[in-house]
C-alpha cells in the first residue's frame, strides 16, 4: 500500500512540473511575439529594411491588432509613414498590410505622411488606394492646410479629398 503512495505521489509531482514547465513555455513565446511587435515598430520607425524583413520573417505581424501594436498602439506602417520610409511601408503593403489600419488616436497612415510632411508616402500611399478622407487627429486635407502644404493640398484634392466639418466614425 505504501508503495502505491509513493508511485502516485511521483506521478502528481511530474504532473505539476510538467505544467510548470508547459506554463513557462508558453509565456516565454507570447513574450517573445510581443518583443517581436516592439521590435518591427522600432525598425519601421528608424527606417531599418533589412530588420523589419528578418522580424517579419520571424513571424512579426504586419497588422496592428490588439496583440500587435506596440505599448503606444501604433501599427509598425504608420511608424513608417510618419518618418517617410517609403521602402518599408511598400514593404509592408506589398506583404500585405492592412492600408488602412488606425492606431489608439484614430490616425491613418495618410494622416501620419501628412502630419509627417512625406509628399512621396503620401503619393504611395493614395496609388495603392488608401482611404483620404478618415479622421484621425484631424482629417488629412485639414492637416495638410494647417502645414501649408499645397502639393500635399493638391494632391488629395485630385484624389478627391473635400472640406470636412465633423468626424466620420
Amino acid at each position: 500500500m505504501d508503495r502505491l503512495w509513493v508511485v502516485k505521489g511521483k506521478v502528481v509531482f511530474i504532473a505539476i512540473l510538467s505544467f510548470i514547465a508547459i506554463s513557462a513555455i508558453v509565456f516565454y513565446i507570447s513574450w517573445r511575439a510581443e518583443e517581436r511587435q516592439w521590435r518591427l515598430t522600432q525598425a519601421a520607425h528608424d527606417g531599418d529594411l533589412i530588420g523589419v524583413k528578418r522580424l517579419f520573417a520571424a513571424g512579426a505581424k504586419l497588422d496592428a491588432t490588439p496583440g500587435n501594436q506596440n505599448v503606444f498602439g501604433e501599427p509598425a506602417l504608420l511608424e513608417a509613414a510618419s518618418q517617410g520610409h517609403d521602402k518599408i511601408v511598400l514593404f509592408f503593403l506589398d506583404h500585405g498590410a492592412n492600408i488602412n489600419v488606425r492606431d489608439n488616436c484614430k490616425n491613418t497612415a495618410v494622416n501620419c505622411a501628412v502630419i509627417g510632411g512625406h509628399f512621396s508616402t503620401l503619393q504611395l500611399l493614395l496609388s495603392r488606394g488608401a482611404n483620404f478622407n478618415l479622421w484621425g487627429e484631424g482629417y488629412p486635407l485639414w492637416n495638410a492646410e494647417n502645414r501649408n502644404d499645397m502639393k500635399m493640398i493638391d494632391l488629395l484634392k485630385a484624389h478627391g479629398a473635400k472640406e470636412q466639418v465633423t468626424p466620420q466614425k
